[in-house]
């Protein structure tokens, strides 16, 4: 025995200095020092969240990272534990957090690790770290104003990282509040040349598709109206958002307002909810929350339906969820914002997985 805790030899000789490793072993220990800066702007992002938060007298809270309904969004898969009964990671804490502010928990926040079940990308990771927070009787407005705040001590605390970042940083851009706001239908005229109304659910997909074609946008004969419009989106109008000063989006379709509330139209009815943009980067995702129990299992059950169609694993309902809004869920607003996005942007690093320790694998 050498009194090492694991009885094996030292890494290091008795004058200290390294031993001779793999080739493969020194470029993991190069990469890892490369990361340092990326690492500390984010250690220092998570202090400013958390400052932030307890100075506005929010309770940090931890939810359970073992699940019966992982999120049913038709768009988002999970990771499956082997467990009697089936478990699974959550997508996201929401529906946890949405039962404590039924409790009686009016200002509530949650940061840590979601898991989904996709490709990694510039700006995706399987493991990514989420703020998500809770206000009850606050206004999507007031969720704007804090997203204000937070930018501004953000990037007042993270310097970027390097001589010639790959994107500009945070504090390069007009974070002077009020940052600018745009509908959703706004930003498809002004970016794409397509007014969304035109095209209603019912009776209108077809025009839409034909549209998008002319624009040289992908399309499959079984496209629904959304999958369409998230296409054009994506393509023509989220890399205008938010270049010189970040830009809160406004009133998407009623039939993309997810877990938020539906302000009636008999023209455009919308969802009331919006979502943050930075340097063409979606980076936060806010909604007035729909409090009715019956209409939120409709909706379920509605992407459950979807799940099915598209081969999707279809995901139990939350019934305790629904329990907890059919007891009373108060008028409230709730936001989750991207914490490796914004350590991204705030540095001008080049990908998400850039800014997490071992670049999001093992």
């Amino acid at each position: 025995m050498n009194g090492s805790r694991s009885g094996l030899d030292s890494p290091f000789s008795r004058d200290d200095r390294p031993r001779p490793t793999d080739s493969a072993g020194d470029a993991a220990a190069a990469d890892l020092v490369a990361r340092r800066p990326y690492l500390e702007a984010r250690a220092a992002t998570l202090a400013v969240l958390r400052r932030f938060f307890a100075e506005g007298g929010f309770l940090e809270v931890e939810t359970p990272r073992l699940v019966v309904c992982p999120g049913l969004e038709p768009h988002l898969d999970a990771f499956a534990v082997a467990t009697t009964p089936r478990r699974y990671l959550p997508t996201s804490p929401e529906l946890h957090l949405k039962r404590l502010v039924a409790a009686g928990y009016e200002r509530i926040f949650e940061l840590g690790r979601c898991f989904r079940a996709e490709e990694a990308g510039t700006l995706h990771l399987a493991e990514p770290t989420l703020v998500e927070w809770y206000r009850s009787g606050a206004s999507l407005t007031d969720l704007m104003g804090d997203c204000e705040q937070l930018l501004r001590r953000v990037a007042a605390a993270v310097a970027p990282v390097g001589g010639a970042p790959a994107r500009p940083p945070l504090a390069a851009l007009d974070l002077v509040p009020p940052f600018t706001r745009l509908t959703y239908r706004d930003g498809c005229r002004a970016f794409a040349g397509v007014d969304p109304a035109d095209f209603p659910e019912v009776g209108g997909v077809a025009c839409l598709r034909a549209v998008l074609a002319d624009l040289g946008l992908h399309t499959a004969a079984d496209d629904d109206r959304d999958t369409l419009l998230e296409r054009l989106w994506i393509d023509r109008v989220e890399p205008h958002l938010g270049q010189t000063r970040p830009c809160f989006v406004t009133d998407f379709p009623a039939s993309q307002a997810a877990l938020a509330a539906v302000r009636p139209d008999p023209v455009w009815p919308v969802a009331q909810r919006f979502e943050l943009y930075v340097g063409g980067v979606e980076l936060a995702n806010a909604f007035f929350e729909l409090t009715d129990a019956s209409e939120q299992r409709r909706r379920f059950t509605a992407w459950q339906t979807q799940r099915g169609w598209s081969g999707r694993e279809v995901y139990p309902v939350d019934e305790q969820f629904l329990a907890a809004l059919a007891h009373g869920l108060p008028a409230c607003a709730g936001i989750a914002l991207g914490v490796d996005r914004l350590v991204m942007l705030a540095t001008g690093g080049p990908d998400v997985a850039s800014v997490v320790c071992f670049g999001g694998t093992e």
